[in-house]
């Protein structure tokens, strides 16, 4: 049987873009919040909180060439 993995996968809003520069801001509020909001539900559910974990985060990258953060 093939161990079990947990995908995390925090998403980007347009909301997080600096208005002034048009840019993205070093790590969106969105990010931030979605990470602590899914981290939180994941220590307090059994069935998930000892699963290996691999976070995909979407701050600022495509779906073609996202970074994987362990």
């Amino acid at each position: 049987m093939m161990e079990k993995h947990l995908a995390i996968y925090l998403r980007l809003s347009r909301e997080d873009v600096d208005v002034k520069s048009n840019s993205l801001k070093d790590e969106s509020n969105g990010i931030h919040s979605q990470r602590l909001i899914i981290r939180k539900y994941v220590e307090e559910s059994p069935e998930l909180n000892n699963m290996p974990s691999w976070e995909f985060c979407d701050d600022g990258y495509t779906g073609t060439n996202f970074v994987e953060v362990r």
